[in-house]
This record gives structure tokens, sequence and C-alpha cells, in this order.
């Protein structure tokens, strides 16, 4: 998520004429092989790979910085592009998110065959499209680097679901502020089936983190940034880590890497080889499972629940609960088949109202009324009235809300669940769990 100073150029912004989808990486001119050397180009081949980024004027405004980042990250690159699978047809598109400085989508690009989509983030100030050109004089090669401004952790991807066979998300997770969750879902919607979602990361647990804290003389947060908040490294993971959060979020995990790309010394060198999970970055190489989830797992995200991001009219506990639920509800519990949250007294739940054709509210619920005790339920959408039941046994039913025409048309509606009395498990004799429990419910929906 470098922060460049980037200014959109030439004429305002137009969509790729062959499928009308923003952000398309265009070859001006690339007439394939120039010369002998570039004829037998091969990521095998270090420096040709560093010859040819060097070539083009990603940094003309300041080459030594496209030289010492090339330099630095130059295995980075190869490693990244190696991983990704080679376009099985013609018209297979990938998505980059954070594309710039490009030196990865040049690979890909000579190299996969894809058709590339990228994003770039240099802040909410910044248009919405914007466009870079990329020459290399020495390779006769040009590009015009079309991007959408965004930012992946919260703004939906202007691209319809199925649309992409790989996206890259590379060197960005680690910048988020606050929700990689939602980043992660958005790209598993735009993927389709069995496509491919390729992430890179530098390892937390990597050996030079290891010594500094030994020694006490380097913090190993980063710095602040003086290209604000999206500049410096907000959170880094460790291999574990990301296994289970892109797991939980839907995913495959088909292939990962925990390698070196900086130079090292000796020592170094020598432990990391009997050490592999001291090694410098992460490559993770995942495949779009069948169902998305948003997935907010404790040793990641405290507070969750105050996290405030309504999109969906069909909310499932434990799947896109979190940012559409407010006050009111205990943890995500398992049940047999799917998961579960019990309220409290009083629960609130946000959801995005469709502009028309929504007759109801419905609730799968079970109040435990047999074990628990019988209970009186209403539910309250905006400021409708009541819908009211009673509940005296342990089956899973449907409570309805019908939605009253009179209830104005917004973004979204809140639900307001209300439950007399609440129970406790532990008052009653049954077990050691203290909570007050209202009603369990496994999802909530409008139709």
């Amino acid at each position: 998520m470098l922060q460049q100073s980037v200014e959109p150029i030439g004429t305002p912004f137009q969509a790729s004429a062959d499928d009308g989808l923003p952000g398309r990486f265009e070859p001006i001119h690339w007439p394939g092989a120039p010369d002998a050397r570039a004829a037998t180009f091969q990521l095998t081949d270090i420096e040709c790979v560093r010859d040819y980024l060097l070539s083009f004027d990603s940094f003309a405004d300041s080459p030594a910085e496209g030289l010492n980042y090339v330099n630095h990250a130059l295995e980075r690159f190869i490693i990244t592009a190696d991983m990704v699978p080679p376009a099985g047809q013609p018209g297979q598109r990938l998505l980059e998110i954070g594309g710039h400085p490009y030196y990865t989508t040049l690979l890909l690009h000579r190299l996969r065959g894809y058709r590339i989509y990228t994003t770039n983030f240099f802040g909410e100030d910044y248009p919405r499209h914007g466009q870079q050109r990329l020459t290399s004089t020495k390779y006769n090669e040009s590009y015009v680097c079309n991007f959408v401004n965004l930012n992946v952790e919260k703004d939906a991807l202007p691209y319809p679901d199925n649309t992409f066979d790989v996206a890259l998300f590379c060197e960005v997770i680690e910048h988020l502020t606050q929700d990689p969750t939602f980043a992660l879902a958005e790209l598993h919607r735009v993927l389709k089936p069995d496509g491919y979602l390729l992430i890179t990361t530098p390892n937390v647990f990597r050996l030079q983190n290891m010594v500094d804290i030994l020694r006490g003389q380097r913090n190993v947060f980063h710095p602040y940034s003086g290209h604000g908040v999206y500049g410096r490294h907000q959170r880094e993971y460790g291999c574990g880590e990301l296994v289970d959060l892109v797991r939980g979020c839907g995913y495959t995990v088909l292939r990962s890497e925990i390698a070196d790309y900086e130079p090292t010394n000796r020592l170094f060198s020598s432990i990391k080889r009997l050490w592999r999970h001291r090694r410098d970055n992460l490559f993770f190489l995942a495949r779009r499972g069948a169902k998305r989830r948003f997935y907010y797992p404790s040793w990641l995200y405290i507070a969750s629940l105050n996290l405030r991001r309504v999109v969906d009219s069909d909310i499932r506990m434990g799947v896109n609960d979190v940012g559409h639920l407010g006050y009111g509800w205990w943890d995500v519990e398992p049940l047999v088949e799917g998961m579960a949250r019990w309220t409290t007294a009083d629960a609130y739940v946000n959801l995005a109202y469709p502009a028309s054709g929504t007759r109801e509210l419905v609730i799968e619920a079970n109040g435990m009324g047999k074990t628990l005790g019988p209970v009186a339920v209403s539910v309250q959408l905006g400021e409708g009235e009541e819908a009211r039941c009673r509940i005296s046994d342990d089956e899973w039913r449907m409570i309805t809300a019908p939605i009253s025409q009179e209830t104005p048309r917004s973004e979204q509606i809140t639900c307001h669940i209300r439950v007399e009395p609440v129970r406790s498990p532990k008052d009653l004799g049954i077990n050691a769990d203290n909570r007050a429990l209202g009603l369990r419910v496994r999802r909530i929906y409008l139709r």
C-alpha cells in the first residue's frame, strides 16, 4: 500500500472497451521480445528480471528510490510471480490490490497471460479513478496503468460477483488498520468459484524481530509514516494466524512458503535453514471455497461487535453477523449445524433494507422454553409496532414481523428483540453457565 505522489494524466478515465471493468492494465506498445536477451526472459534469470524492472520509469522523479526498492524486494517479486498459476485460456482476469509501482504487474503481464486490473489507495481526497503511464525505452514497451482508488478494508470492490480467476493481496494486509476480514470477504465475492488468492506479507516471527526484542535495542513496531496511517505496518502476522484467518474467511490454503528475500549474514542464514518459521516473509496461495464467511477470530479482534458495516439483509450468526449486530448479544457458539448467538433481555441488529419487495422480517430462533422456562418475545422494526409471541418449548421456529407500509425506506433498518424474562442456567441448577439468556438466534433476514 505504497503512498507515492501519483497524479492522473491524459484524458478523464474511461473503462476498457472489452468488458467495461475499471482499472485495466493495458499495453500501449508491447512488441514481445525486442532482443535476444528478452527472448530468453525467465524468472530464474534474476539479473534479467532486475534489468527489466529497472528499465521502467515507475520512479521517474526519484530513480534512487526505484533502485533501492527493486534491490530490496526483487526476490519477493520473483517468488510472487512464480506462485501465480499461468492463465489457462485467453481472457482470464487477475485483480491486483495495491498495484503501484507495478513491478509484480509487469512480470505477471509478461509471463502469466492474464488481463490485469489494479486498485490503489492514495487517500480519500484522491479521485475515484486514476491512471499512470509506464515506459521502458530499453525494452520498447509502454503501458497505461488504469486503477481504482479505494480503501480495501472499507469500500466494496467495484466488480460483479465471480469476475476474477486470480486475486493478488500482496504486501497490503499488514497495512490495514481495522478490518482485514472485510477485504478477504470482498475478494472471495469477486473471485470465480475455485479462483486463486495469493497473499504475501512480512512474517512477524522473523529472526530479526526476535533478535531485536532480546537485545532491547529496536522496537519491532513500525515508525509513523509521513504518508499517513496506511503508510506503516499496523499488524504483522505469523504463519498459523494467517492460515486460520484465510481458512475462516472461506478459502482453502493450497501452498505456503516462508522465504527470505533480503540479504542476511551467514549466522542468520544458518539459523533460518534449521528454523524455517524464522524466515522473513509469508507467501500463501489459496483457493476460493463455496461459502464466504466474515470471520472475526478473538486472537485478531477485540470488541468486534462494535464494528458497524451494514451490507446484508440476510444475517447468519458466525458467518456475516459482525458489523450488523448492535448491543445485547452473547458470543457466537457452535450448533450441530451452523452457529448461533443468545440475546440478553434486549438485542439489536441492523439489516440492509432492499428498495422494494420486502414484506417481513424472519428470525430463526429457539427460546429453550421447556428447559429454561417460557419466555415472551417481542420484535420491533424501526418505529413500527411490536410483533409478539410466547415460546414454551425447545423447538426451532420462525418468528416473523411484518414490515409496515409506513416504515420509511432507507439504506438500513434496525430490529429490536426483547425477551422476558431472561434465564440463567446456573440459577436454575442446570449447569455453571451464569449468563442471562433470552433467545437463541441462528439467522435473521428480510423477505
